[in-house]
C-alpha cells in the first residue's frame, strides 16, 4: 500500500517528516510540496486497491501514468467511482467513506445500462398496459356488442312470436325494442331480423284484401263460450264465474260481470248494445253503453233469443221446465214445461266445458220453441198453446248430439251418434219435414235469419229450408272442425288453419290458427280456444288505395307483368295470356299455342317496348307484344338445356339457382360464396334495388312471392304476392283480382309507422 501511495504530489512518511527537495530535483520531477495525510488518503487507497484487484494489474506509480479502466471489460459506473477515488486533486475526491459506499450501493441506479433497462422496460411496460387496456377494451366492446345482437335476436324472435299468436302490437313493441336508437362502438346497426320482425308485425308489404290478425285479449281464465254484437264492436265471452266484455275495436276488456258457477253457461246479443247472459243470481240483461243491469230473471244456463228481439228463452242446467220473458222488460211472459224430461246436463261438463250438445232454440217470431233432451227426443213447443207440441224424434232414438235452430219458423237440426248422423228441415208452422238427409259422417248445422248452414267433412253450403237447394259456401283440402257464416264472408277451421271465404266461396285469407271457438260479425273474427285463457282478434282490412288497377280474378294465370310504359298489364301462364290497360279495360286475351310443350317464358320490358317471351323444348321461340298481344316474331333457336338451371347476376353478386337445391350466393369479383337462400319455393327473378336485392319467387302451388335481402343476402323482409319491380318500385299481384304498389320502406319510416300504431314512442315488453 505505502508502495502504491508513493507520488510526486504526496510523498510522504509515515514519521510525518518534512522532505528537501534539491532545485535540479525539482527541474527534473515536480514541485514537492508539503502534505499531511487525511482521511482522502485511505480512499485513494480504496480505489488503488479496486484498480488492481479488477485490472489484475498495480497503477502507476505516478498518478498522471495511471492508465484508465477499459469500459469493455468493466462497467462504466464502477470506472467512474474508481477513477473519482484515485483523482490526483484530493478535494475531487469522495470527502467520507460513506459517500464513496452511497455510489456502490447506488451503482445500478446511474449505470447507463440499467437506465436504458428501465427505460426500456418502462416502455415495454407501457406498451404492454397500452395493449392489455386495449385489449381488455376489445374485449368488453367486442362482449357488449355480441350481448347487443344476441338481444336483438332474442326480441326479434319474440315479436314472431308474439304476430303468430295474433298479438300484433305486442309483435310491434319487440321489434321496436330490438332496434337501437342511436348506434355506436357498442351499439352496433340493427339485426336484419329485427327488420323483418317488424316489416312482418306491421304488415307493410301485405297489400292483398283479406283477413289479418289485430290484437289478442288477455284473459283471467280459459273461454268457455263466445258471441259476437251483429255489427261485429263487442264480443262477450264466458270464462270461470264471469262474462267480459270486450271492444273489438281496441282489444279492451269494458266490463267483467259476475256470472253463474256452471260451464255449461251461455251469453247471446239483443242487439248491438245488449247482451242477456246467465248471471250469477239469475238470467240478465245488460246495456254496454249504459254499463247498466236492465233486467234479472230466474236462474239460467242455456238462453235463446227470437231474431225479431221480442223474447228470451232460457232453462237452468237440467231443469224440467223452461222460461219464456219479454225481452224489452224482463217480464215473464210464460213457461214450458217438457213433463218431466230434461236436456243432458253431466257433471263433467258443467264443471268443465260446454259439449254443445243440446239443442234450446225459440223460433224467429217467438211462437215456437225446439228442445232436446237427453233420452234422445227432441220436440217442437208452441208458445202460443200449450198443448200443441210436435216431437220430432222419439225418446228411443239412439241419437246424443244435436245441433241447429231456426231459419223464421223452419228448424234445421242435425242429430248424430257414433254410428250415423242425420240432417233434417221442418216446417215448424206445417208441421212437416221438407229436407232429410243421412249420413255416416257427422252433419253440422248452424242457422240465423239469413239462412241454415250445413257441413260434413270438407264441405259447407247454405240449405234452401224448403227445396233443400244447396249453395256452396266452402270447400276444403281438410275437414272442417269449425265454421262462422256472416254476411259477406265465411271462415272455417280445420286442424291446424283458419280459412276466410267470399261470398262467391273463394278464398281470400289463410292464417295459421287452431281453435274451437268462433264467430263472426261483418269484418270482425273472433277466436278462442278452451284450453289458453287469450281471444284472438281478426279483421279485414281493404288495400283498395294501393291499387292501380281491377282484372277478373277468374282469368287463370301464374304471373304479373308492368309493361315499360306503365300503360297495360300483362298476366299469363303456359297457356294464355291477358293485357288489361291501366284502367283495367280487358285490351286482349290470347291462348298460346302447344302449351304443354312450353319449356319457359320470360317477359322482357325495354325503352323501345315490351313483350312476352315464349320458348319451348325444340327451342322455338315466339315473342308477343305487350301492348296488344301481337306475335312480333318466330324463330328457333338453341334447344334448351332441360336441367333448369339459371344464373343471376347483380352489382356485386353471382347467383346460382339450381332447379333442385338452395340457390348459391357468391361474390362476383372473387367467386367467394356469401350465403345460401330459401330453398322452399323456386327462383324465377333477383333484382337490385339500390343496396339491396329483392329476389322473387314462386311455390310449386304457383303462389309468387319475394324476399327484400341486404348487401349480405340477409333477409329484411317478406313480400307476398309481389309480381314485379320498376323503378325501384314494388308491384303486388292481389288474388282477390287487382294489381297494387308500394315503395320499399326504410328504417326510419317504419319505426314512425310501428311508434304511430302503438300510439306513442311505443313501451317496454317484459
Amino acid at each position: 500500500d505505502t508502495e502504491t501511495e508513493t507520488i510526486a504530489e504526496e510523498t510522504e512518511t509515515v514519521n510525518q517528516q518534512t522532505e528537501t527537495v534539491t532545485l535540479s530535483e525539482l527541474q527534473s520531477k515536480t514541485v514537492l510540496k508539503k502534505f499531511v495525510p487525511d482521511v482522502r488518503s485511505d480512499i485513494y487507497s480504496v480505489g488503488a486497491t479496486l484498480y488492481h484487484l479488477l485490472s489484475g494489474r498495480r497503477p502507476a506509480k505516478y498518478v498522471t501514468d495511471v492508465i484508465p479502466l477499459s469500459e469493455k471489460e468493466i462497467s462504466p459506473q464502477v470506472i467512474k467511482i474508481i477513477s473519482k477515488a484515485m483523482n490526483p486533486n484530493p478535494d475531487l475526491r469522495y470527502r467520507t467513506a460513506e459517500e464513496m459506499l452511497y455510489d456502490f450501493l447506488h451503482l445500478h441506479e446511474n449505470d447507463p445500462r440499467m437506465k436504458r433497462w428501465k427505460r426500456k422496460r418502462r416502455i415495454v411496460c407501457g406498451t404492454l398496459a397500452v395493449f392489455f387496456c386495449v385489449g381488455v377494451t376489445s374485449t368488453f366492446i367486442g362482449l357488449k356488442r355480441i350481448q347487443s345482437i344476441e338481444s336483438g335476436l332474442k326480441l326479434a324472435e319474440y315479436s314472431q312470436k308474439a304476430l303468430s299468436k295474433g298479438d300484433v302490437n305486442r309483435a310491434i313493441e319487440y321489434a321496436l325494442d330490438a332496434i337501437p336508437e342511436k348506434t355506436n362502438i357498442i351499439t352496433p346497426k340493427n339485426v336484419p331480423e329485427a327488420q323483418k320482425a317488424l316489416t312482418d308485425a306491421l304488415g307493410v308489404y301485405d297489400l292483398a284484401d283479406g283477413f289479418k290478425r289485430q290484437d289478442i285479449v288477455e284473459l283471467p281464465k280459459n273461454p268457455l263460450y263466445l258471441t259476437i254484437a251483429p255489427n261485429g264492436m263487442t264480443a262477450a265471452c264466458f270464462y270461470e264465474n264471469s262474462v267480459a266484455v270486450i271492444n273489438t275495436q281496441n282489444a279492451e276488456v269494458v266490463a267483467t260481470l259476475p256470472a253463474v258457477d256452471s260451464a255449461s253457461a251461455e251469453i247471446e246479443y239483443l242487439d248491438n248494445d245488449t247482451i242477456i247472459y246467465a248471471g250469477e243470481n239469475g238470467i240478465c240483461a245488460y246495456s254496454i253503453s249504459k254499463d247498466t243491469e236492465l233486467w234479472k230473471g230466474e236462474p239460467a244456463t242455456a238462453i235463446s233469443i227470437s231474431h225479431d228481439e221480442r223474447f228470451v228463452a232460457a232453462v237452468y242446467k237440467d231443469n224440467t221446465k223452461a222460461v219464456i220473458y219479454d225481452a224489452l222488460t224482463g217480464q215473464k211472459n210464460r213457461e214450458v214445461d217438457f213433463e218431466g224430461k230434461k236436456q243432458e246436463i253431466t257433471m263433467v261438463s258443467d264443471s268443465f266445458a260446454n259439449p254443445g250438445s243440446n239443442l234450446f232454440e225459440i223460433s224467429g217470431d217467438g211462437s215456437l220453441l225446439a228442445v232436446s233432451f237427453e233420452d234422445g227426443s227432441l220436440t217442437i213447443f208452441s208458445l202460443q198453446d200449450s198443448e200443441n207440441r210436435m216431437e220430432i224424434l222419439s225418446g228411443q232414438s239412439g241419437y246424443s248430439y244435436f245441433e241447429g235452430g231456426f231459419n223464421g219458423n223452419y228448424l234445421a237440426f242435425s242429430a248424430s251418434n257414433a254410428e250415423k248422423s242425420i240432417m233434417e228441415i221442418i216446417d215448424g208452422n206445417q208441421k212437416q219435414q221438407t229436407v232429410g238427409l243421412e249420413s255416416d259422417s257427422t252433419f253440422h248445422v248452424k242457422t240465423d235469419q239469413n239462412g241454415i248452414y250445413v257441413q260434413i267433412k270438407n264441405i259447407l253450403v247454405k240449405m234452401h229450408p224448403v227445396t233443400g237447394e244447396q249453395t256452396p259456401l266452402v270447400t276444403t283440402d281438410e275437414v272442417i272442425q269449425q265454421f262462422a257464416v256472416g254476411k259477406e264472408y265465411t271462415v272455417v277451421t280445420t286442424q291446424d288453419k283458419m280459412l276466410f271465404f267470399d261470398s262467391n266461396a273463394k278464398r281470400i285469407t289463410e292464417l295459421e290458427e287452431e281453435c274451437n271457438l268462433l264467430q263472426i260479425a261483418g269484418n270482425v273474427v273472433i277466436s278462442g280456444r278452451i284450453d289458453t285463457p287469450e281471444i284472438e282478434i281478426t279483421k279485414y282490412e281493404d288495400q283498395s288505395e294501393k291499387e292501380i288497377l281491377k282484372y277478373d280474378s277468374l282469368f287463370e294465370h301464374d304471373e304479373a307483368r308492368i309493361s315499360a310504359d306503365r300503360n297495360t298489364v300483362m298476366l299469363f301462364s303456359y297457356k294464355q295470356f291477358g293485357i288489361y290497360d291501366i284502367s283495367g279495360k280487358v285490351i286482349t286475351e290470347v291462348t298460346l299455342p302447344d302449351p304443354e310443350n312450353v319449356y319457359d317464358q320470360q317477359f322482357v320490358r325495354e325503352e323501345k317496348g315490351s313483350y312476352l317471351e315464349v320458348t319451348y323444348n325444340d327451342g322455338k321461340i315466339l315473342r308477343y307484344d305487350a301492348k296488344d298481344g301481337a306475335l312480333i316474331s318466330e324463330s328457333v333457336g338453341e334447344v334448351p338445356d332441360m336441367t333448369l338451371n339459371e344464373e343471376f347476376y347483380t352489382d356485386d353478386f353471382r347467383i346460382e339457382a339450381p332447379l333442385h337445391g338452395a340457390p348459391q350466393v357468391y361474390d362476383a369479383e372473387t367467386g367467394k360464396k356469401i350465403c345460401e337462400l330459401k330453398e322452399d319455393a323456386y327462383l324465377t327473378y333477383v333484382t337490385q334495388v339500390d343496396d339491396d336485392i329483392v329476389a322473387q319467387y314462386v311455390t310449386a302451388d304457383g303462389l309468387c312471392y319475394g324476399v327484400l335481402l341486404n348487401d349480405k343476402g340477409e333477409s329484411l323482409a317478406y313480400l307476398p304476392y309481389l309480381c314485379d319491380i320498376v323503378d325501384g318500385e314494388l308491384y303486388f299481384d292481389d288474388p282477390a283480382g287487382s294489381i297494387k304498389k308500394t315503395c320499399i320502406y326504410d328504417m326510419s319510416s317504419l319505426i314512425k309507422m310501428a311508434k304511430k300504431q302503438i300510439g306513442g314512442s311505443g313501451k317496454n315488453v317484459d
